[in-house]
């Protein structure tokens, strides 16, 4: 069962970036990298371990708003638990649907959408 945690951050959901994190099943993922987000080069968020698949979450950042950015390092192995799904759109389009990630990223998500309440996508 998913249930919805946040809503769109943008101010309307068919311009600028929206993001969203919904509470998923909880899969086992391997985690083989270190992520920070960064907005207008200030670090909002992190570091924090990450998979792989964050290299998909880097490229939404930048086709849904560039001032976002998330730089990636290397790490030793781990196995985590992910529990959420993450979607990124842009002017109303979804760039990233159901994205498996960890519940370390809801602070990311609230953080990004306080930013975009008060800075939206241009």
């Amino acid at each position: 069962m998913t249930s919805t945690m946040t809503e769109t951050a943008s101010a309307s959901a068919t311009h600028g970036m929206g993001i969203d994190i919904e509470t998923t099943r909880k899969t086992n993922e391997g985690h083989t990298m270190t992520g920070t987000v960064y907005f207008q080069n200030q670090k909002i968020w992190g570091p924090k371990s990450c998979h792989d698949n964050s290299v998909d979450i880097q490229r939404a950042f930048k086709k849904a708003d560039p001032r976002f950015e998330m730089a990636l390092e290397r790490k030793s192995h781990s196995i985590e638990g992910h529990t959420r799904a993450l979607t990124i759109k842009s002017n109303g389009a979804t760039i990233l649907g159901g994205h498996s990630v960890h519940d370390n990223m809801d602070d990311m998500v609230a953080t990004m959408k306080g930013i975009l309440l008060v800075s939206p996508t241009p």
